[in-house]
């Protein structure tokens, strides 16, 4: 099918999201519009085709687009002649010009939320959230053909605003890591970072940012005491500063046996993965979570809080520890089972979790999941 993403700053500062839009070009083909205000860095993906947009409307971005660029995006889909349009997130004004184009044009529209139903998002700005889905929201996700959740977590959440019959659950897709690899990979890690080859690397890899709680986690590594482990995080500036991580650090007295390498990017990424020995996420929210799939495919043990929306769809697999609850004494208990447990049975957990990810994430099943969705 011939199909246009539709989202607003399309920039590679945004992670995630940007890397899903990316996902459903790449899996349906055709163009992405992203109505832009110019204040972030922009991609340089063939793809994507950018309309400067700088309205301004009660002191939020975009929460309806100018006349200008409503122009420039009808003639975009005049000329790209879609027979889909997929519309990424909430609250802004590319929502309800979806709604009216697809009209317009008799086409049909998905609605990709991105967590932006999830109850955490509601507790900030609230009323006016409140007043967008009562406005413009409700009408836009009931009218789509479909509305497109990454885990079944996120939909459940959802339901406190939207549980229309239209919603559907997608995985996205994660590339697989080369496991064979590993050894290198571990061996030039350790090597850059002075850690020993007898010591189990636990790997936090995100924005050090406060709602992925680095601080928590440095915390519950402190109190597990865990002999033999060294906690990396990895990450950039995010609300949190890797200096602030370090000075926590150093008033803990744990600088021998935590480690802030900052951003790692690209290849030395991958490395960084494969160079673990398990992965740690006890984020507040993660309504998809490449990092946790990334880690997945990496054939490593996951240590995931509830913020963690695919923990839900891995409690049964036995690939590593799904806490219940933020409740700091769960991560201490999981990063000590993780200290003793048996090489062979950590290793175990990391092919169960990557036999699930290959069967779940691939690129093959991403599209044939998003093809099943797509009725005229």
């Amino acid at each position: 099918m011939k199909t246009t993403n539709i989202c607003l700053d399309y920039s590679p500062v945004y992670g995630g999201v940007v890397q899903a839009i990316r996902d459903f070009q790449t899996a349906l083909g055709g163009r992405i519009l992203s109505f832009d205000d110019g204040l972030e860095e922009r991609s340089d993906e063939a793809a994507v085709h950018y309309i400067d947009e700088n309205s301004r409307f009660m002191g939020k971005r975009h929460q309806f687009l100018s006349r200008h660029s409503r122009r420039k995006a009808e003639q975009f889909i005049c000329d790209q002649n879609p027979e889909l349009l997929v519309t990424h997130s909430l609250f802004r004004g590319q929502c309800n010009w979806t709604r009216q184009q697809a009209k317009r044009e008799d086409i049909p529209y998905w609605a990709v939320p991105h967590g932006s139903l999830d109850p955490w998002v509601f507790s900030y700005g609230g009323k006016f959230k409140h007043w967008w889905m009562r406005l413009v929201g409700e009408r836009y996700l009931r009218d789509a053909s479909a509305v497109v959740f990454a885990t079944e977590r996120e939909r459940t959440k959802a339901a406190h605003i939207y549980s229309g019959d239209n919603t559907k659950v997608v995985h996205w897709p994660v590339e697989m890591l080369d496991i064979s690899l590993r050894a290198e990979a571990r061996l030039d890690f350790r090597k850059k970072w002075g850690i020993s080859e007898d010591e189990r690397i636990l790997m936090y890899l995100g924005r050090y940012d406060g709602m992925k709680r680095p601080l928590e986690t440095i915390e519950a590594f402190a109190r597990a005491k865990a002999d033999g482990v060294r906690l990396v995080l990895v990450g950039g500036d995010s609300g949190l500063r890797k200096s602030d991580l370090e000075a926590y650090v150093a008033d803990r007295s744990l600088s021998d046996s935590v480690l802030l390498t900052g951003p790692i990017y690209g290849a030395a990424r991958d490395s960084a993965f494969l160079a673990a020995d398990g992965f740690i996420s006890l984020s507040h929210r993660e309504n998809f979570g490449y990092t946790t799939a990334e880690a997945l495919s990496a054939s490593l043990p996951v240590i995931l809080s509830p913020g963690n929306d695919l923990s839900f769809d891995l409690v049964n697999q036995d690939c590593g520890w799904c806490l219940s609850s933020n409740d700091l004494e769960e991560a201490v208990d999981a990063i000590q089972g993780f200290s003793v447990t048996e090489p062979s049975a950590l290793e175990a957990m990391g092919q169960k979790g990557r036999l699930w990810c290959e069967s779940h994430l691939s690129m093959t099943q991403f599209v044939s999941n998003l093809n099943s969705l797509y009725v005229i």
